[in-house]
């Protein structure tokens, strides 16, 4: 074996070593924040959270109903509310790998109605492993919060309207008093015992999923997913599914007549429901009356069942 060969062996050998002591590191827990600078290996355990390098949690004045955009397509987002005239913003991460460069500092800034966060583009690289970020979010209850980007959110106690957008995840919105408008590119879509004069969502590719719902309108729209709703009262609007099976239980008080279209799957009103007209033949439409049947609500499917029934607990 010649000089540069061993050379070449021996070199190897430094960097398996190196490999195998990050990954002991890793096991045993050590952590980092992202680097300043150039390239750099760091290790994280675990499930292991930590705040962000030189980013102490933010807390910054506001009134007590201030408007807050949010846009930060790379960190999973926790909206909560806390009674108060202040908005706290807390950014952790959770790293493990190597890197290049560094991730720009969050920019939180005053507007004339409230605040602004946003995630500069740019600066980082991860060679291998993983970088995971997380924002949480605490504002007064009767702040507007308007998202404009999220890898996901999940938002609980909002007294106001709100408009969340997920660039790539999951949106989650409980306790919700005021209308909201929900979107996500690739994601499951839940809300859980929300009180909105209107509530609009739409999602590219995911189950839709209301429990506790009350709402005098909704529009809801997904292209690949099914969609169930449970214990809700609605009092008109549409539910549109291209690719899914459609499941409504819907409070007898939501008195609307329920005009349903399976293109390919059956239409079902679980007793004490019955069809009243239509459905008789397959594509048919059919009309399902719930209550005194005063509103309409327009349900369509077009690849799956339809089933109506009252309650659905």
């Amino acid at each position: 074996m010649n000089n540069r060969r061993l050379a070449l062996v021996a070199g190897l050998a430094v960097v398996e070593l190196w490999i195998v002591g990050m990954m002991i590191r890793s096991v045993g827990g050590h952590e980092s924040g992202f680097p300043a600078h150039g390239s750099a290996p760091f290790a994280a355990g675990a499930g292991a959270w930590a705040l962000a390098a030189g980013r102490a949690p933010k807390t910054v004045e506001t009134g007590s109903s201030p408007h807050v955009i949010i846009e930060d397509d790379g960190a999973a987002l926790a909206i909560s509310v806390r009674p108060g005239t202040t908005v706290e913003v807390n950014e952790e991460r959770r790293l493990g790998g190597w890197v290049h460069g560094s991730l720009p500092a969050l920019r939180i800034e005053k507007t004339p109605d409230g605040l602004s966060i946003t995630q500069p583009e740019g600066g980082m690289t991860v060679a291998f492993g993983s970088a995971e970020r997380r924002l949480a979010v605490v504002v007064p209850p009767a702040a507007r919060v308007d998202v404009e980007a999220a890898a996901s959110i999940a938002a609980a106690g909002l007294r106001a309207p709100a408009t969340l957008h997920s660039d790539d995840g999951a949106i989650v919105l409980s306790d919700q008093r005021g209308a909201v408008t929900l979107k996500t590119d690739n994601g499951r879509i839940e809300l859980r015992d929300v009180d909105a004069s209107s509530v609009d969502v739409g999602s590219s590719n995911g189950r839709v999923v209301f429990d506790r719902v009350r709402a005098d309108r909704v529009a809801v729209v997904t292209d690949d997913g099914r969609v169930d709703v449970t214990r809700s009262l609605l009092l008109g609007g549409k539910i549109q599914t291209d690719s899914g099976r459609i499941r409504l239980g819907l409070d007898p008080k939501s008195n609307v007549t329920v005009n349903a279209h399976a293109s390919s799957g059956r239409i079902v009103a679980e007793p004490p429901l019955a069809v009243v007209s239509g459905g008789g033949d397959a594509d048919a439409p059919a009309t399902i009356r719930v209550g005194t049947g005063a509103g309409r609500l327009d349900v369509d499917s077009d690849d799956g069942s339809i089933t109506v029934l009252a309650g659905g607990a």
